[in-house]
Parts: C-alpha cells; structure tokens; sequence
C-alpha cells in the first residue's frame, strides 16, 4: 500500500497536482484506503443479500433487454425452479446465497436452493445441458414476454436461439412469436404461422388472432376473412382447448371473452387498417345477430374502420347509437372518432367532441390532446392548436413527438412557416426528441418559404443526429431546391437517394426532379430521365402527372416530334388523361392534331374539337358521381372555350355545361368566350357578355375591354368604342394608357 500510495502521489506531484487535495502520500493511502473499504462493504452486502426465491413450478427469466440475454445461448445460464429436480439429483439443504439470475461469468460452489449440480458456476446451470422440454419452456416465455412488451426483435432473437438448440417449436411458442411479430414485423408473423402449418403444428383460436390481426396490418383483408371463414369450419367456434381466451377482459364493463368474440372483433379492426368500413360494417350486423353478440370492444374496432376512412358522420352515429343502448363509450372510443374527424378535416366537430367528453367528466388523457390538436391542424386553426397545447401543459401531460408533430403542421397549414420552424428548435432544445416526421415537416415549411438553404441545413442536421431521413425528405428537399431553381442541387439529391440502401426513388421522385429541369427550361434532361424511368419496368413506371407535366414543357419548348413519342407511351400505358391532360391539350400552342389524337388515341384524320368536349364531359360525369376528382374544373372549361376557336356556338355550349355542372365562370372564362366571339365577328355578342359578367359580378380585366374595343372597332362602331372606353375609366381604376 506503501508503495501504490507513493506511486501514485508522485506522478500527480509532478504535475502541479497539490490543488487535488493529494498534498502527500499519506493523504495519498488514506483515500486509497477508503475505497478498498467501500469495495469490500459492497462485496460483503451482496454476498449477505438473501437468495430471492422464484415460485414453485415457475422458470426465473431474465428481462429481454438483459446483459445476459443479448450475449448469446452459449453463455446464458438458468435457474431453475426449486421444486424441480436436476440431472436426477434430489433437493439437499437450501443454499443461503446467491441472486438467481442470469449471469455471464463463472462463479465458485455447487449448489443453489438446494439443488446440487456438477457445473462449477454458483447455483446456475447452463441451457445446453437442460432437456429439451425445459428449453422449450424457458425460451416460449422468453418469446411471450418480450411480445408483452412490444420487443419483437428480442422475441425474434428468443426464437433463433430455440432453433440453434434443434428444439422444436410448439404451438404454444408459435402462438407467442406471431403474436409478438403480428403488430411490428406482420410479414414475418405470416411467415411462421405458415412454417407452422408445414410442421403439422395445429393452429388453434390464439394462433388464427394472431395472424388475422398480421394480415389486416399488411393491408391483406381479404386473407384475413379468408382466415375467419376457415377458422368457423374446423369445428365448434366457442371451443378454446388453450383457456387463452378465458377470464375477464378489463374495459369500462367487465365481461368473459369468447374465442369467436375476439376473432369477431380482430377481423373488424384488421378490416378498418384496409380503409374498407362497408366489410366492417357487415360484420359488426353479423356479430351483433348471431349468439355472440357486440361488445365495448366490437364497437371500438367498429370506430377505428371509420377512422380510418375518415367516415367522421358514421362514427358520430356509432357514438349515439352506443349512449341509446346503454353502452358507456370511454375515452378510447371518443379519441378514435376525433381522429376521424381530423381524417375528414372536420375540425369544428372534433374540437365539439372533446369538449363533450370535458362536460361528461371522461377523463382525457394525452392521445386525447393529441387527437383534437392534430384536428386542429387539419383545419388550418394553429391558434387553437397552440392553446390546446398549453392547456395540456397546466394538465400536466408531458410533450409527445407526435404533438409537436401536429402543431409543427398545423402552423405550415397556417401560413405560419416561421413558428414551424421555431417548434423544430424548440424540441431540440426542450424536447421531446424530434423525429423523421418532425424534420419532414420542417422541410416542407423551408418549401413554402422557398428557402433552399435552411432546407439542405434541416437535412444535413437530421443525418448528424443519426435520424435517417426516408423517402418522404429526399421529395421535399428536391422540391426545395427544383422550386428555387437549383436543378443541379435536385439531382444530386436524386443521386444521393439512389445510393441508400433501403431506398428507392419513386414516380413522386422523378416527377419532382422533371418539374425542376422543366422549370429551368431543360426539356433534354427532362425527356432523358422520362425514358429512364420508362426502362425500369416493375420498379417505377410513369403515371399521368409524369405525362402532364413533360407534355406541357415539350408544348412550351415547341419538340413536336418527342411530344409525339410521349403522347403514344401514354397511350400504350393504358393511362387515362385527366382535366390536366385535355387542358394542356387544348390550350397547346405548338401542337398540331396529329399529338392531341395520339395522345386520346385516336386517328389524326377523325380528331375533331369534339373529342376534346366529350373527353371534358365524361371526366365531369364522374365527378358528379363521385367517381372521379376535377380539382380545377374552371380551367378545364376556360381551356377548352379557348380551343373552340372562331366556333362561338360551341363556346356556348361549353358554357352551358359550366352552368350544369355548376361551375362558376371566372374573369378568364369571360375573357376567352369574348376572344372567341371576337374571331367569329359576333361584336355585339362580346358587348353582351360584357354586360353578362358585369350583372354577374365578376371584375373585367384590361384584356376584357380590349377584346370589345377590337370588335367594335372591327364593325367600325368607332362612337361605341369611346362610350364603353369612357365607361369602364370610370367604373373600374384601369390604366388604359
């Protein structure tokens, strides 16, 4: 100890080190003496520390996320119950020490509780050396309780460990495993229930939730009826050999769950995931006439296929049909149809729910926050977000990802791109930790701020904080930079994209990098990157924006003959043109027919402007049916009047359906059937269109008057031509210099 102490006092000495207190080598030993005493008080509290003793019949198993468990099979150990006897010895005297669990090391003595063995590690043995039976049963609840608590990979890795024994899996571990993949990994849990089946293991009414719930998460519904169905003919539906679905089942009423009930209530929910309510519906009538009957439950799974297809009205009459029938709806059901409402972009009913359950005294808890505020942003309403927020806060609830997340939207929504911003910086600073999603948000704000710079820092920082950005932030960033005019930056992100692994752009990608080049007036890079997405075949394959926006850039470039090399891929697609795909065809400046009827699919020698009007009047059809969405039907019309010509009787009629399909004409609406009139010389008809969109009330331009001062001066009506000039100085504030 001497010399320890002197040792380590003299490189200290030497290096000014008297302001550490170590003034001499005796205060030196002295602190050296301290710790080996506080070492061996430890030792000795550990090694008295009473043995913890585990049930009777009970196996003693590590937490998933142990030191022990993540080492590997070949050095985890096991303790075993005392009540059972090892490699035939008996129980002898119970042995006071040790803290039975698993350990790495080795350790000296040869007993635990009693049980002696001959493996020289203190009370434990090692897993190879237990039967089969008994590693079956170690890893089985290994596997069930890593599922419990939502560790897939470590019940994964449970299972993997079983196998490496040459164990064969029961139903029972099968059971656990696709039940602990069914939510996170579904492919995988489908994967082993079939391994299941090639084993000759009989699936039960445990195994058929498990991987009904897997399909309905991979968006397979149909499998999973298929599942039911199958289930329903292997014999009595109540039977439960198991007992797994036995007991009573903790919601706002208790009752005992039937094997049929849960399956009842798994096909709804697993329905609902595929946004397909009327199949959820049908089944919740079915549940609900035969003997089993709905629950609490049926009615939740019922909400969360409405949810899901932001059916916000069906869900509000789920809500009022559980209060007539005496079913107490809890804040689970009341947060589901809130997010049906945010889904529907019904802020207002949304918000009048939560402030219900406020007046029903339901307690609220944090995904109820979280449902109105991400309502809220739905609506565009961040000063009702942002109050909510702090209403939360005197709560007491704490922050979550995903409320910043909706309130970070809520605010791009907004116009409030800058406050955005400020969240972003405001959860790196405060929390709580910013993901993906948080960043994806941030970048579509630089977007709307058209600001390159601060997008390509957001990237860059969410990559150094080992947050990896996926498909959704490479679109934005390129978007960033392509509407800033930055090509060169959009495809060397583009490039970046195509060299992560895992990754893969898709028609959002190219589109994304074509508008870019199509902006900078790059038409040859453009058509090259259309060829290199129409080579690809199965991975990606132009779709109609593709086609909309690289004919729109060859018409404005004036490439007749590549404008007829596209017009004819679209065809032989199979894509069928939209009102986009008819505007920018009627409105073609360098076009002749010979690419419009390619692009419908028609002769040139047939194409005739009716193609165009009737093409235009079926999309409307089914517009007016639902079946199809014309986002923009004024430019539709606007474009195909223009197209018309000098044929003002067809201008007519366009405008006629305009009224029919109930669509407002606009300024340029006006302003074109005035051309039109113009050309045809109908000068007294453009003066009365004149006076129509006056009683309309719709603001002439300047272009508007200069269409009747031409045709008046046309028909030499030079006195009518100074009174509608003098007319419309005074009436509207134009500079007619």
């Amino acid at each position: 100890a001497n010399e320890m102490a002197t040792s380590a006092w003299r490189p200290l000495s030497s290096r000014g080190a008297h302001s550490s207190g170590l003034s001499t080598p005796r205060e030196a030993r002295k602190c050296l003496s301290t710790f080996v005493l506080l070492g061996f008080t430890v030792f000795l509290a550990e090694w008295l520390a009473p043995a913890r003793k585990p049930a009777p019949g009970v196996l003693d198993l590590p937490s998933p996320t142990s030191r022990a468990m993540r080492s590997g099979p070949s050095r985890v150990y096991a303790r075993l119950p005392p009540s059972r006897s090892v490699g035939g010895q008996k129980e002898g005297r119970e042995f006071p020490r040790g803290r039975g669990r698993f350990v790495r090391g080795q350790r000296r003595g040869n007993s635990y509780n009693g049980q002696h063995t001959s493996n020289p590690v203190n009370g434990r043995r090692m897993l190879s050396e237990l039967p089969k039976k008994d590693l079956l049963k170690i890893h089985t609840a290994q596997i069930y309780k890593a599922g419990k608590e939502g560790l897939w990979e470590h019940a994964l890795r449970a299972y993997t460990w079983l196998r490496s024994w040459k164990v064969q899996p029961d139903r029972f571990a099968y059971n656990a495993l696709i039940t602990a993949l069914s939510a996170s990994c579904p492919s995988r849990a489908v994967g082993f229930y079939e391994e299941m089946i090639e084993q000759a293991v009989t699936p039960d009414a445990v195994t058929y939730r498990g991987v009904i719930a897997a399909e309905g998460n991979r968006g397979n519904w149909q499998r999973s009826l298929s599942l039911f169905r199958e289930f329903l003919e292997k014999g009595t539906p109540e039977s439960d050999p198991l007992g797994a679905f036995q007991g009573v089942r903790k919601t706002s009423d208790d009752f005992t769950a039937s094997p049929l009930e849960v399956l009842y209530n798994t096909l709804i929910t697993a329905c609902g995931l595929s946004k397909q309510w009327t199949i959820a519906l049908s089944l919740f009538k079915e549940m609900e006439e035969s003997s089993v009957g709905v629950t609490i439950v049926s009615y939740g799974a019922l909400l969360i296929a409405y949810e899901k297809s932001a059916r916000d009205t069906d869900a509000i009459d789920v809500l009022r049909q559980m209060e007539k029938k005496e079913v107490i709806p809890n804040c689970i059901h009341y947060n589901t149809i809130i997010f049906s409402c945010a889904n529907a972009k019904n802020w207002q009913m949304g918000y009048e729910l939560f402030n219900e359950m406020k007046a029903k005294s339901i307690e609220l808890d944090v995904i109820s926050y979280l449902a109105v505020i991400q309502a809220a942003s739905e609506g565009s309403k961040w000063e009702l977000a942002l109050s909510l927020h702090q209403e939360m806060g005197k709560e007491g609830f704490k922050n979550k990802t995903e409320i910043y997340n909706a309130l970070m939207h809520a605010c791009v929504q907004g116009g409030e791109w800058r406050l955005a911003i400020q969240l972003l910086e405001d959860a790196k600073t405060y929390g709580p930790k910013a993901d993906v999603i948080s960043y994806n948000t941030g970048l579509n704000a630089c977007v709307q701020m058209k600001d390159f710079k601060l997008a390509t820092k957001l990237f860059d920082e969410m990559q150094h904080l080992g947050i990896q950005p996926d498909l959704y932030s490479f679109n934005t960033l390129m978007k960033a930079l392509g509407d800033s005019n930055k090509p060169l930056g959009a495809e060397s992100t583009f490039f970046d994209l195509q060299s992560r692994r895992g990754l893969w752009p898709d028609e959002i990608s190219y589109n994304t990098l074509m508008k870019a080049y199509g902006d900078a007036g790059d038409w040859v890079s453009a058509l090259d990157l259309y060829r290199q997405m129409r080579d690809y075949g199965d991975k990606v394959s132009p779709d109609i924006f593709t086609y909309n926006q690289l004919l729109h850039l060859l018409d404005y470039a004036g490439q007749v003959d590549s404008a007829l090399e596209v017009a004819g891929d679209m065809t032989s697609s199979g894509v069928d043109v939209d009102a986009f795909t008819l505007t920018i065809l009627a409105a073609a400046k360098s076009f002749d027919k010979s690419v419009v009827s390619r692009a419908l699919g028609i002769k040139a020698e047939e194409f005739e402007f009716g193609y165009l009007y009737k093409a235009a009047s079926a999309l409307m059809r089914k517009r007016a049916q639902g079946h199809a969405v014309v986002s923009h039907p004024q430019i539709l019309f606007n474009a195909l009047i223009s197209a018309t010509k000098k044929d003002w009787e067809m201008a007519n009629l366009v405008l006629m359906d305009m009224h029919n399909y109930r669509v407002l004409p606009d300024a340029v609406t006006f302003d074109a059937l005035i051309n039109v009139y113009v050309r045809a010389g109908q000068w007294s008809k453009a003066r009365q269109m004149l006076q129509k969109m006056q009683a309309m009330d719709v603001e002439p331009n300047a272009l508007t008057f200069s269409n009747v001062i031409n045709a008046c001066v046309a028909k030499g009506q030079w006195h009518r031509t100074l009174r509608e000039l003098e007319r419309s100085r005074d009436q509207y504030k134009f500079n007619f210099l």
